[in-house]
């Protein structure tokens, strides 16, 4: 049980005792009025009668009627000072409950509020995973239309040149590396590798023609102008 539980079934509690107070000392008050009819009478009957027997019973009437109203006022300022004291602990109990539910009710708005702000980062987080989903799924239908696009089987054509007024290159050992790279590779069954050596200028034309290349691969020297050395 909460603590809030616990200050609402005692205020409760004491609103019951109050209310039971009350109630029995209204039925006490209201024995009142039929002692005094009773008094009322029996006064009219000795005024009636010269019986002294009838006189000293309506006497004894009057006396124990009006003990029983004295003792019923009596009760019933116990009852009053009964009932003030607990008024002031349903006060002191109201007061609790009412700091408690107060305080609850802020605990409640604490933890809605971070509730709906773990809410907003959550769908800002979702909203930036499905933009990235979105530029996966964009990058890898690029990647998909630019595969379809590439030939089933391709073509290096390897050209290489190095003339005898210029440093000796590692032309074969280039070559030869490049073709065990291709050979070790998953797609070496989709690479045809060509070669041409001691490549010219007109002869770089004549290759193209003949193998149709995917791509061109040239090793050789360079001049300062940025043109290739035959």
């Amino acid at each position: 049980m909460s603590q809030l539980d616990t200050y609402r079934n005692t205020l409760l509690k004491k609103q019951e005792d109050i209310s039971k107070l009350n109630q029995d000392m209204a039925k006490e008050q209201a024995k009142i009025a039929p002692l005094q009819k009773k008094i009322i009478s029996a006064k009219g009957a000795i005024s009636r009668t010269k019986s002294q027997s009838t006189i000293k019973s309506k006497l004894n009437e009057i006396e124990r009627a009006e003990k029983s109203i004295s003792d019923i006022q009596k009760n019933a300022v116990i009852s009053k000072k009964k009932i003030a004291q607990k008024e002031k602990e349903r006060s002191t109990a109201e007061k609790n409950y009412r700091n408690e539910e107060a305080k609850v009710n802020k605990k409640n708005m604490e933890a809605e509020k971070k509730r709906q702000q773990d809410a907003i980062r959550q769908a800002a987080a979702f909203k930036r995973s499905l933009k990235e989903y979105g530029n996966v799924q964009s990058h890898m239908q690029l990647e998909i239309e630019r595969l379809k696009a590439m030939p089933e089987k391709i073509t290096v054509l390897f050209l290489a040149a190095n003339p005898k007024d210029t440093p000796q290159l590692s032309l074969d050992e280039e070559a030869r590396s490049i073709q065990e790279k291709i050979r070790l590779s998953e797609y070496r069954d989709s690479v045809h590798f060509e070669s041409r050596w001691a490549t010219r200028a007109s002869d770089i034309l004549q290759a193209i023609n003949e193998t149709n290349p995917t791509i061109v691969h040239f090793s050789g020297h360079g001049a300062p102008s940025g043109n290739l050395l035959y």
